[in-house]
């Protein structure tokens, strides 16, 4: 499964982009900087062969409606 390539950090990131938070309100929950936000956001694109901004935010949708 995708989600195993996944840190448990970058999974609650996910959920999180899923619920449409940015960068800065997941930073604010996860008590992270915005640049870590971006850096997990970054490596979950490339574990999981996504390409572009938005498919990250599409992949997080799609997983959250299973």
């Amino acid at each position: 499964m995708a989600l195993d390539k996944l840190t448990p950090q970058e999974q609650r990131i996910l959920k999180l982009i899923a619920d449409y938070m940015s960068n800065k309100q997941i930073a604010a929950v996860l008590k992270i900087s915005p640049r870590t936000v971006e850096n997990h956001r970054t490596n979950m694109r490339e574990k999981l062969g996504l390409s572009g901004q938005h498919a990250l935010l599409k992949y997080a949708l799609e997983q959250k409606s299973k």
